[in-house]
């Protein structure tokens, strides 16, 4: 079959090189089209990656918080807390154990009985704050969905025992 069959002359000029040239256009215009939905999709996926917010603090918003009743939960090593000690109030869960495993479920079993509203905020720290950042991110994704979550920035090594903050043995 002829391509004239199918258009009218008036429409797209007496050859088929215009009418190609029409349909070429009026696919790139839905491709257009279609290239900004997915790219308003990706937009709102990646703005509802974190259902909570996930901040650094320092010690004085740290102390802050901490006097208002915000829970503090130090994840490092039984190791580590007997080594260093740990900052007064704070609470010891280990989350990820010597060989860098997380140990989530007894972490969470064991914080649900200090800690029981996920929308309330909550305070993390381990050594050199490497490990409360990954965990507090992880914590405030949709995933797990908690709605505020502080790390101490620098760690208790870093953020706390190196600027002469007193600890507890």
């Amino acid at each position: 079959m002829n391509a004239r069959l199918y258009c009218t002359h008036d429409t797209y000029g007496s050859d088929y090189n215009s009418y190609y040239k029409y349909t070429q256009k009026r696919t790139k215009n839905k491709n257009k089209g279609k290239r900004v939905k997915r790219l308003v999709m990706s937009l709102l996926v990646a703005s509802a990656t974190y259902a909570g917010t996930f901040s650094t603090i320092g010690i004085d918003q740290f102390k802050k918080l901490q006097a208002t009743g915000v829970p503090v939960i130090d994840i490092r090593t039984p190791y580590e807390w007997k080594d260093t000690g740990i900052i007064k109030g704070s609470h010891k869960i280990m989350f990820f154990n010597e060989r860098g495993e997380a140990l989530s479920k007894k972490w969470f079993e064991a914080l649900g009985k200090i800690y029981k509203d996920n929308t309330k905020p909550i305070i993390l720290y381990c050594a050199h704050a490497n490990r409360s950042k990954s965990l507090g991110k992880w914590l405030a994704s949709d995933k797990v969905g908690f709605n505020k979550v502080y790390e101490l920035k620098g760690g208790i090594m870093y953020g706390w025992i190196d600027k002469g903050q007193p600890i507890v043995k």
